[in-house]
Formats: C-alpha cells, structure tokens, sequence
C-alpha cells in the first residue's frame, strides 16, 4: 500500500482491507495464513481532495497495523522485491520445518559459522546508520520512518550475517543490537528469546528497539515449534514485565498482547 486505500466496500474502508480483516480472523483459528503487509515510503506529490481522503484511511490503516506488529516499510517501488524476498523464504522455511522431522528441520536454520567481510561492512554500516540518525534527527515521525527504512535494510542483510549474531548482542551500540534482532526477526531461535525479552526495560533500549524486540518475539510465538512453549512462555512473561515500566507506549504493548493470544493458541492459556 502506498497512497492509496482503494474502493470502499459494506464493511471496511476498502477491499484490501476487508480482505486483511478477514486474514486475521482466520489465523485466530489456525497456523494460517501468514500475514504480511507492506508500505511504501516513497515522496507522494500533492494530494487533491479525493487523494487526500485516500491517504487518510492508508494512514489510519498503516497506524493499525503498527500497533499489532504487522507493518513492513519500503523506501520506494523499486525495492519493493528486495524487502519481500527475505519474508517469504522465512515463511516458506517455517511451513516447511512444519511438515518435516526434526534432524531435518534443524537444516533448515543452521547458522554460518563465516561471514565474509562485505556483508560484516554492510551490516556494521547500517548499525552506524542508525545510531547517527538517531542522535541527529529531531524526534517525531520523519525520524521514524528514516528508521523503519533502515530496519528493513537490516533484514535483507540478516541472512549473511547470522555469525556476528552473539557480537551484535552485545554491542554498546543500539544500531548493532537493532541488526541482532533484525537476524532474530529473519530466524527465531529459543536460545535467545531472554535476549529479546530483556530488549523491554527501558533502562536498556530505548522505545524503538524494543518495539522491534516485542515484534520478534511474536515472530518467535508463531514460528517455533511447541516444545519451546516453556522457553516462550518465561520470555513473555519477564518482556510484560519490563514493558509495563514504560507507560504511554501502546504499540509495544499491543504486540506483546497479540504475542499472548499466539502463544495461548499454540500453548494453551498463560497461567
């Protein structure tokens, strides 16, 4: 979606919408579907009248998703395919690793031990990217959106970068500790879900990088297997924990609700 909502139906301020709508509904009775949706950042001239009610209902929209966790953004058309390539080869690896044994499902995740120097340079650079954005940009929603941009740069170079996932971690840099979790997000891993969970106490991260932390723990609520529950199960618990010493920031909140509700679906009720 960029500028554009689309047609109005009976129920909903547009049919893509109707159809997300309809989307979610059904995942709250099963696996499937997988959802993703994408917004394009790119300039958009002038409105007219009509345009702009357009643009109203796409940022409505836009806003909603935010606050469940499901907003993807891309800088521009062009890149469009660069940043969904990465989602569905993980959503494809997760069906499959559904549906095989588990010798062969740790195939499907097993982490380079080598990263070669470029994707290291890019990756560090991105980091390096943030962090100056961060500190030079006035707060507000253009910063957000410069931010969000880089993020999903991050997750196209997660792949090459898995070995560095330990050195990120622990990194006093937050870009650095942002790209660890945009490799988390590409690839959940049990062993790391404390991590992310601590990414929560504001006196550690500040409120982006824990957004982004509560998102990858949904991933990991919907993508691992159920004999994490337990694992799943502490790490929710200790990230509501942390995340409620932060008042004002719904968005995380939500998404570590919505978190909740997956794993009450796959695990059964949290005590």
């Amino acid at each position: 979606m960029w500028k554009r909502a689309g047609t109005p139906t009976s129920t909903a301020p547009s049919g893509t919408i109707e159809e997300f709508n309809r989307a979610c509904e059904r995942r709250k009775k099963g696996s499937l579907p997988r959802i993703m949706f994408y917004f394009c950042d790119e300039p958009i001239p002038l409105p007219t009248a009509t345009e702009l009610q357009q643009l109203t209902e796409v940022v409505k929209f836009r806003s909603q998703l935010a606050s469940q966790g499901l907003t993807v953004a891309y800088p521009s058309h062009a890149e469009f395919g660069n940043h969904v390539r990465g989602d569905l080869l993980r959503v494809i690896r997760d069906i499959l690793s559904e549906t095989v044994t588990s010798p062969a499902s740790a195939t499907l995740t097993a982490v380079p031990t080598s990263v070669e120097a470029p994707s290291r340079d890019a990756a560090v650079q991105l980091a390096k990217e943030y962090d100056q954005t961060r500190r030079d940009m006035p707060e507000g929603d253009e910063r957000t959106r410069r931010m969000e941009g880089i993020y999903s740069r991050m997750k196209i170079e997660a792949p090459k970068v898995q070995g560095l996932l330990s050195s990120f971690q622990q990194s006093s840099s937050a870009g650095e500790r942002l790209m660890a979790i945009a490799v988390l997000n590409m690839f959940p891993d049990s062993k790391h879900l404390q991590w992310l969970a601590d990414r929560m106490d504001p006196e550690q991260e500040r409120p982006f990088v824990s957004y982004h932390a509560a998102v990858s723990l949904l991933d990991s609520v919907m993508n691992l297997a159920t004999e994490n529950c337990a694992e799943l199960r502490v790490a929710l618990a200790k990230a509501r924990e942390l995340a409620s010493r932060l008042t004002g920031d719904t968005n995380r909140i939500n998404v570590l609700r919505r978190a909740t509700e997956e794993f009450e679906r796959k695990c059964g009720k949290v005590s």
